[in-house]
């Protein structure tokens, strides 16, 4: 959204239309990678996070694709963002019903994606692929909202782990399957990966929940 409204064009060199202030691919890992850094207390992990930002932004300016203080001004819209969904997390609402969280986030994008729809975005394709990751993700995580706390182990984080990576798995697999047999159904893809990320969640608890009963 603020691309469209600052409409700063793309490096001219590149012949390639579209804007570039601020950088959403950096911003967006900044949101992605930084709520992670926030959450974890591993200090190898959050050496590697910040290698990887590193190397993004200066990959992005390396290839001409934005300037140093496009990937600035995306690191601090990033940070931002972090900061008001950590606030929004820690409130009694929140904490009690998590998923209310994805109602906050959807009193958020529909104005959002209202305001691209006036100003006659040529990109709205991709905007609805976000509203819909969006909805799975709010119907995921309102189903499946009371397994989030639970406890841990060094061996159930092991198998979180090894969760989440065949989680990824299978959203690559979904997308792969739906671009080359249903491509009609785009936008159900990405409903279905956002679906997936609470699921992963819920199924953590499965198993912790079945290593405690074996154990007792």
């Amino acid at each position: 959204m603020l691309k469209y409204t600052f409409e700063i064009p793309l490096n001219p060199a590149l012949n390639i239309k579209g804007f570039a202030f601020p950088s959403g691919h950096m911003s967006s890992g900044v949101v992605f990678y930084g709520w992670f850094f926030a959450n974890i207390r591993y200090s190898l992990l959050r050496i590697i996070i910040v290698v990887i930002l590193t190397g993004m932004g200066f990959s992005l300016i390396y290839k001409g694709y934005h300037y140093p203080v496009d990937i600035i001004a995306s690191i601090t819209i990033g940070i931002m963002v972090i900061a008001v969904i950590y606030s929004v997390t820690k409130e009694e609402i929140i904490q009690k019903y998590p998923y209310m969280f994805g109602v906050f986030l959807w009193l958020l994008t529909v104005p959002m994606v209202a305001y691209l729809k006036i100003i006659d975005v040529n990109c709205l394709a991709w905007v609805w692929t976000v509203f819909w990751g969006l909805l799975g993700f709010t119907i995921s995580g309102g189903l499946f909202y009371k397994y989030f706390n639970f406890p841990q182990s060094k061996l159930n984080r092991f198998i979180n782990l090894a969760i989440i990576v065949a989680s990824v798995a299978l959203i690559e697999c979904i997308n792969y399957l739906f671009k080359q047999y249903l491509r009609y159904k785009f936008y159900l893809t990405w409903f279905l990966i956002g679906f997936s990320f609470p699921l992963s969640v819920r199924l953590c608890h499965i198993h912790i929940r079945s290593t405690h009963y074996y154990m007792k």
